[in-house]
C-alpha cells in the first residue's frame, strides 16, 4: 500500500484528541448503569474506529487515482512533505480554511489535478467497480467538498452498493449544492423508494416542483418539471 497520505503520528494524535474530548465529558457524566472508565474506554474505540475508517478510506481512494494515473502513463501525484505536515498542524488549516483554501489546495493540488483525479473515479464507476468508485469519489469529496458533481459520483457509488444512508446523504449534499441537478432528485427518489420513505419522496417532489416552477423559463427548469411529472411516488 503506498503510504502517500499515511500519518506516522496519527495513533499518538487520536489519543490526544480522544482524550480531551474524555477529560470534557468527565465533567457531566453521570450514570448508575457502567462506571465513568467503561464509558471512556466506548469513546476511545468509537473515535478511533471512526478516525481510522476516515483515514483508510482516503487513502483507498488516492490509491485508485494513482492505480488509474499509472495506467494512462500519467504523473502520479502527490502531496508535498510541506503540505502533510501543514495536515498535522491544526492552527495553520484553521488559518487556511479561513482564507477560503480547500483541502486539494493545501496539499499542493491544482484544479486541473481534480480533473485528472476524477476522470479516474468516474472510469471506476463506468467499469462497474464501484467500491474503488466510491473510495476514490469519498476521495474527492474530502478534498474538494463544494464540487457538487464529486459528491453526486459518492451517491450513485453507494446507490449501486445498496449503502442507503450513505448514498442519501451524499445526494442531498448535490442538491444543496446544486438544486439544479436533474440527475440528484432522480437519485433521492430512487433511494426514498428502496428505503419506502414515501413521506420524504413527497416532501421532495413538492419542494422540487415549487423550485422548478419558480425558474419555470430555464431551460433546468423545463427538464425538472418533465421528469417530476414522470416520478411515481
Amino acid at each position: 500500500m503506498r503510504s502517500d497520505f499515511k500519518d506516522p503520528d496519527l495513533e499518538e494524535s487520536i489519543a490526544a484528541y480522544t482524550q480531551a474530548i474524555i477529560e470534557d465529558e468527565k465533567q457531566s457524566f453521570h450514570s448508575e448503569m457502567e462506571s465513568f472508565e467503561a464509558h471512556a474506554e466506548k469513546i476511545r474505540k468509537n473515535i478511533r474506529d471512526e478516525i481510522l475508517n476516515f483515514h483508510g478510506q482516503f487513502q483507498r481512494g488516492y490509491e485508485t487515482v494513482a492505480d488509474w494515473l499509472q495506467s494512462q502513463n500519467k504523473r502520479v501525484l502527490r502531496p508535498s512533505r510541506e503540505a502533510l505536515a501543514t495536515l498535522g498542524d491544526q492552527h495553520k488549516l484553521e488559518e487556511l480554511a479561513a482564507e477560503g483554501k480547500a483541502l486539494y489546495q493545501i496539499l499542493g493540488f491544482s484544479d486541473e489535478d481534480l480533473k485528472q483525479f476524477y476522470s479516474a473515479a468516474y472510469e471506476a464507476a463506468l467499469n462497474k467497480e464501484f467500491e474503488k468508485a466510491h473510495d476514490a469519489f469519498f476521495f474527492l469529496t474530502t478534498l474538494a467538498p463544494s464540487v457538487a458533481d464529486f459528491w453526486y459520483g459518492l451517491a450513485v457509488s453507494a446507490t449501486q452498493l445498496k449503502e442507503y444512508g450513505k448514498a442519501l446523504a451524499a445526494t442531498l449534499r448535490v442538491l444543496s449544492l446544486n438544486p439544479e441537478k436533474v440527475d440528484g432528485y432522480v437519485n433521492a427518489f430512487y433511494i426514498y423508494h428502496q428505503l419506502n420513505d414515501s413521506d420524504a419522496a413527497h416532501m421532495l417532489h413538492k419542494k422540487a416542483t415549487d423550485f422548478a416552477k419558480a425558474h419555470r423559463d430555464e431551460t433546468w427548469a423545463k427538464e425538472l418539471l418533465s421528469t417530476l411529472e414522470k416520478v411515481s411516488l
